[in-house]
């Protein structure tokens, strides 16, 4: 679980480096978990589409 979410961190300083042309940005991020941050915004979105989409796929294989 650690893992997946390091790589979630580092997609999402990847893609706020390449929209604000910021290669240390990173060092600015707060926890996804954190309540009002733009990483819990992000990964609120993400569950929010992984779940939709995951529920179309259950759906399609029954």
């Amino acid at each position: 679980m650690n893992r997946i979410n390091e790589i979630l961190y580092l997609l999402m300083a990847t893609n706020q480096a390449v929209v604000r042309v910021d290669k240390d940005d990173w060092k600015n991020m707060q926890s996804m978990f954190e309540f009002g941050t733009r990483e819990n915004e992000i990964y609120a979105k993400l569950s929010q589409m992984v779940e939709t989409d995951n529920k179309k796929l259950f759906q399609k294989s029954k």
